[in-house]
């Protein structure tokens, strides 16, 4: 399902997506939920899932086209949330949870949208992936040497701290549009 979150949120749920800019603040924000520019689409998809969760749903799968921000401006983003059934029930059985190859292939059918093919590379240190998701269970995703995007587990201290049940399991991804797009571009040229 497609979710449509704001832009504004609190400064605690940005700063872990912080590409190591400090976030955009507005001057005089209407309260501190609202305070800074997304640099992610994901706080917003988790706090989505968080408010689904606390109404009794447990399958979630969102997705996000949207608009991230920072000191540099803006750029247009694909983010993804997934928890709970990797496919829906059915009676012949064969149920079984989400796992990092289902979200890598969401990723990879987007990418192939644009003519990309992207490769999977362990996240590296100090990278928003390498803070946000579960090390063995992230990665970047790469175009040449350009890093259009990341995927994983996400770590049970953001879950907590979007109010997450403590055992869930959320799977997110992030695929920089604008840099897939311009990757497209490069392409056609030669």
């Amino acid at each position: 399902s497609e979710a449509i979150s704001f832009a504004l949120i609190e400064a605690r749920h940005a700063e872990p997506f912080q590409a190591g800019d400090a976030a955009v603040a507005l001057a005089n924000p209407l309260s501190e939920k609202f305070a800074v520019m997304r640099p992610s689409l994901v706080p917003g998809l988790v706090e989505a899932v968080s408010h689904n969760r606390r109404h009794g749903r447990r399958d979630i799968q969102l997705f996000e086209i949207g608009t991230r921000f920072s000191p540099r401006g803006e750029a247009r983003a694909m983010g993804l949330a997934w928890t709970g059934l990797a496919t829906p029930d059915h009676w012949s059985g064969g149920r079984r949870d989400v796992d990092f190859f289902d979200v890598k292939g969401v990723v990879e059918q987007v990418a192939a949208l644009f003519d990309v093919e992207l490769d999977a590379l362990p996240p590296p240190a100090g990278s928003v992936a390498d803070r946000v998701l579960v090390p063995g269970r992230a990665a970047v995703l790469s175009r040449g040497d350009r890093i259009v995007g990341w995927l994983g587990q996400l770590q049970a201290a953001i879950g907590d701290a979007h109010d997450l049940p403590a055992n869930d399991v959320l799977y997110v991804a992030e695929c920089d549009l604008d840099a897939l797009s311009a990757t497209v571009a490069e392409t056609t040229r030669r």
